[in-house]
């Protein structure tokens, strides 16, 4: 969403800031600045973030980031049932990702050898360990030329091929004969089609409205 030149957005995680631009939300100044094209990790098609006073986008991301709620899970598991297939490299884009949690049978064991021998802090005493987790709203993060083959349909795959406004995605069908077909959806849209298979109401395109200028010409008009 834009006003006045400027872009609110809700997850923003890499992003080289070029100075701060105040300006007024309500009585209270807030900190936005103008879009550089270099920005990455955008939240798509969402409005503007409640603010905290004098916080910046970045600031107001990490602390919403540590609010939410994550759920230890079993990547192989977690995606099985889904109709298309997500590589391992492609765990993270659907909010699927490694985080360090304390190994609790093992701290509480090593913090009672520690007692036993007159040590008083024991809260430094901890035994980590990575696990897969995702949270009770994953941050996707898409990115073009990510791939999606269909589990049940052999030869057809989804591709990630631009990202504007929405995301482009193109439906590969190697069958004979071979076909394309293109449209534009928000990434939970894309997340949902990858889980369940079905495609998103009204988001097919033509090649007129592709991002791409050289994949557009293969593409298969809707009726």
């Amino acid at each position: 969403m834009q006003s006045h030149g400027y872009t609110y957005c809700r997850c923003v995680f890499a992003f080289k800031i070029y100075g701060p631009v105040e300006f007024s939300l309500g009585s209270k100044p807030c900190f936005l600045r103008k879009p550089k094209a270099h920005d990455v990790g955008f939240c798509r098609n969402q409005g503007p973030p409640a603010l905290e006073p004098h916080m910046t986008l970045v600031e107001q991301s990490q602390e919403d980031k540590a609010k939410q709620i994550f759920k230890k899970v079993d990547p192989l598991a977690y995606f099985g049932d889904w109709e298309f297939e997500v590589h391992r490299a492609l765990w993270p884009a659907l909010g699927v990702d490694q985080r360090e949690y304390i190994d609790k049978e093992p701290t509480k064991a090593a913090r009672e050898a520690a007692k036993q021998q007159g040590e008083d802090n024991l809260t430094k005493i901890a035994i980590r360990v990575l696990a897969h987790a995702v949270s009770e709203n994953p941050v996707l993060d898409f990115h073009d030329g990510d791939v999606y083959p269909s589990k049940k349909s052999n030869g057809v795959t989804l591709q990630v091929i631009a990202q504007g406004e929405r995301i482009e995605v193109h439906q590969i069908i190697i069958h004979s004969p071979p076909r394309r077909l293109a449209y534009h959806v928000t990434d939970t849209e894309l997340a949902a089609w990858l889980r369940t298979g079905k495609e998103p109401v009204n988001a097919r395109i033509g090649k007129g409205q592709s991002y791409s200028e050289v994949l557009r010409y293969g593409i298969e008009e809707p009726l």
